[in-house]
């Protein structure tokens, strides 16, 4: 019996070491899972915050979007108003451009014809100068000639 004592006291020791060690074990794997299931926790916790902050930087994205959407929008009412404008300017530009030198065409057409018609009248007011010239030598003399007629009849008399 006192091997079966033995025995029962080796196996009892067994057994209270496998218990403890299991013991032990399960402490240490109730540890790990508290470990775990706070480091899972907080990375829900994390996991949540970084989707609210994705979420908030995709509310901000789309605001800012749509603000330079509605601003690129009437950048373009801009760029076409002023375009329409500077096209609009140009023609006008042309058309006076155009308008002027057929002005000044004419007004060089006008200033020839003037000269031509000033060198006309200069031509004949020295034609008429001189017929005035031949005219005034005649008169001199038909007038001489009267004068002498005058006075040889005045003498016959």
């Amino acid at each position: 019996e006192k091997e079966k004592s033995a025995a029962l006291h080796i196996e009892k020791g067994v057994l209270a070491t496998a218990e403890a060690r299991a013991s032990a074990e399960a402490a240490e794997l109730h540890k790990e899972t508290y470990r775990l299931t706070a480091l899972l926790q907080a990375n829900q916790k994390l996991s949540e915050q970084q989707l609210m902050d994705a979420q908030k930087d995709r509310d901000r994205l789309n605001e800012e979007v749509k603000r330079m959407t509605l601003e690129w929008s009437e950048i373009q009412k801009v760029v076409t108003t002023e375009k329409a404008a500077a096209a609009s300017a140009a023609r006008a530009l042309e058309e006076s451009k155009k308008a002027a030198s057929e002005y000044r065409a004419k007004a060089e057409e006008d200033i020839r014809n003037l000269r031509d018609a000033k060198t006309s009248a200069d031509q004949r007011a020295a034609v008429a100068e001189g017929k005035v010239e031949v005219i005034t030598a005649s008169l001199k003399k038909v007038r001489g000639r009267t004068m002498s007629l005058y006075v040889t009849l005045a003498a016959g008399q």
